[in-house]
């Protein structure tokens, strides 16, 4: 199957896997190597995410509402008053409970 898979990524630009993850995985890890290598995979984990090769972590601005199913905003100010509020998220969606739920938000009518 993983060949299958990957040889769908290298061959077919165009083709796109999300990998979905429960807990964050290490940068040792297989999955994570091959999705700095390919532009087309996505590895979405609780804490940060891979796109387009780039390991970053989950900060926006603010939550959309259909996503208050998988994504957690948090607000964490620093310690002293003059410091501006800065944010950080928590992807919920590889959550197999989050995940079966937002898609029945999409599919609810």
């Amino acid at each position: 199957m993983n060949n299958l898979m990957f040889g769908a990524l290298e061959n077919r630009p165009r083709t796109h896997v999300y990998a979905l993850q429960f807990e964050e995985l290490s940068e040792g890890s297989d999955l994570i190597k091959r999705a700095y290598q390919r532009p087309n995979m996505i590895v979405i984990g609780p804490q940060t995410g891979i796109i387009g090769g780039q390991r970053a972590t989950w900060a926006p601005q603010e939550c959309p509402s259909f996503m208050d199913g998988v994504f957690q905003l948090k607000a964490a100010t620093e310690g002293s008053p003059g410091h501006a509020e800065a944010k950080s998220g928590m992807m919920k969606i590889g959550d197999f409970a989050s995940f079966c739920a937002f898609l029945e938000s999409m599919t609810a009518s």
